[in-house]
């Protein structure tokens, strides 16, 4: 071995000796600087191996965070993606939720999806709350029926479930159809100034209007119903235009 070889290499045998020390759990490099190990730094790393005050610095929706350059995807639950019906509604409920605060991670069966995002059940470092649940809970997302982590599983299911029977957030506003497949009353919300306008079956318009749930349209199952969520019968709303 050439002399000129022997300090470099004994400097850095140092430098592991010294990290192995201390107890950090990162590779440096002959500068002492942080080694970046497959396009994630070493900090980051750490922070998702050990899953533990990891700060929150951006939400992208209701389903995905970031903890430093890190995309986080929050295990067994699908949240509305951008121009779907309760986007806006999930995303702030999150961010109003996690974001700029302390949240521990916990890692599934798989490390990433296939996008390249951490897959993580999330809590907050507070006070435990199970923010995976806790969308579900208020209905800002759906359960994901493909997860395959057993872990939460079941806790999961339930909570969406409770959210749907009570008709909580996303299941009120956006699959009100889904259980009303009977009813066929048309609850129209006018962008001519008419305001909010019931068809009934029969009517002239009837099959030309179209429900639109992001504006708040809906169906209802009788004319009472309809009255009681404000919305006018398009019977009186005619009457009035003949009488002016």
């Amino acid at each position: 071995m050439k002399k000129e070889n022997i300090k470099p290499t004994l400097v850095g045998a140092f430098i592991i000796i010294i990290g192995l020390l201390v107890g950090k759990e990162v590779l440096l490099d002959e500068f002492g600087s942080d080694i970046d190990i497959n396009g994630v730094n070493s900090n980051d790393l750490y922070n998702l191996e050990s899953g533990e005050g990891s700060v929150v610095n951006r939400v992208i929706d209701g389903d995905t965070i970031v903890v430093g350059e890190k995309h986080i995807r929050l295990l067994g639950i699908n949240a509305p993606e951008k121009g779907e019906c309760f986007y806006k509604e999930s995303k702030d409920r999150l961010s109003d939720l996690v974001l700029n605060k302390k949240v521990d991670l916990e890692a599934g069966v798989y490390d990433t999806d296939n996008f390249g995002r951490f897959l993580r059940y999330v809590f907050l470092s507070d006070n435990d709350l199970f923010v995976n649940d806790f969308m579900l809970d208020s209905g800002c997302a759906e359960f994901d029926r493909s997860i395959k982590d057993k872990t939460y599983k079941e806790r999961l299911k339930v909570g969406e479930t409770q959210a749907k029977d009570k008709s909580i957030g996303m299941w009120g506003e956006c699959f009100v159809e889904k259980d009303r497949e009977n009813c066929d009353i048309k609850g129209n919300i006018s962008e001519d100034g008419y305001g909010k306008i019931y068809f009934m079956p029969g009517d002239p318009n009837y099959k030309r209007v179209q429900i639109d749930y992001d504006k708040g349209e809906r169906y209802f199952c009788t004319e009472e119903e309809a009255k009681d969520a404000g919305f006018r019968s398009s019977q009186s709303e005619s009457q009035l235009k003949y009488m002016e």
